[in-house]
């Protein structure tokens, strides 16, 4: 595999990217996990880039999906009770990019309900986009921590290093929502795993 990957770097890559931008889209793929489970094969900058260009385009279509289609579209993927929760989250309008950049940083299958959420909940494009580049941005160590860990380098240093970045994180989590809003984004958080 680590032979046909440096022949055919191009070519994974892109299938990389492709992956990427159909996990955001539909998330039962896999696409983070395959991104940093290629680090062995690019280097972790090449990973994070096949990530970032991925999460980019998927988020940005997931972002069109949900402003176009809203609740009809959400309807099919969660229960009724998440579609409630949901219509009653409000995004304080003067720190869209902020929320966005937070919440983008869990990653995973709450990065997805953002992306959807954030078309449904009729965020700014380019405040969602600013929000989600940024946040890509800062995944830029998660990538070389990772990186190290893979190469067993600085074990203790890099987990050390990701458990202050979670803590922060949830530290954080009040500041973004207006009243009500930080409950029900976790209620919905917690339904959707």
């Amino acid at each position: 595999m680590l032979s046909w990957s440096h022949q055919n770097s191009f070519l994974l890559f892109s299938i990389l990217v492709v992956i990427k931008v159909f996990g955001i889209v539909w998330p039962p793929i896999p696409g983070a996990v395959l991104t940093i489970g290629s680090i062995p094969f690019l280097g972790w900058f090449n990973a994070y880039l096949a990530d970032f260009i991925g999460n980019y385009l998927g988020s940005s279509i997931a972002f069109y999906i949900g402003a176009r289609w809203g609740f009809a579209f959400m309807g099919k993927i969660f229960d009724e009770n998440t579609i409630r929760k949901i219509s009653r989250i409000k995004i304080k309008s003067h720190r869209e990019i902020e929320t966005i950049f937070v919440l983008s940083l869990f990653g995973g299958i709450v990065f997805e309900a953002i992306c959807y959420g954030s078309g449904l909940l009729k965020t700014k494009y380019k405040n969602f986009v600013i929000g989600t580049i940024l946040s890509n941005i800062v995944w830029l160590p998660y990538f070389y921590i990772a990186e190290g860990i893979f190469a067993k380098r600085n074990l203790s240093i890099n987990m050390i290093s990701l458990l202050a970045i979670i803590l922060v994180l949830f530290h954080l989590r009040h500041r973004f929502f207006e009243y009500g809003g930080a409950p029900e984004i976790i209620e919905v958080v917690d339904e959707v795993r």
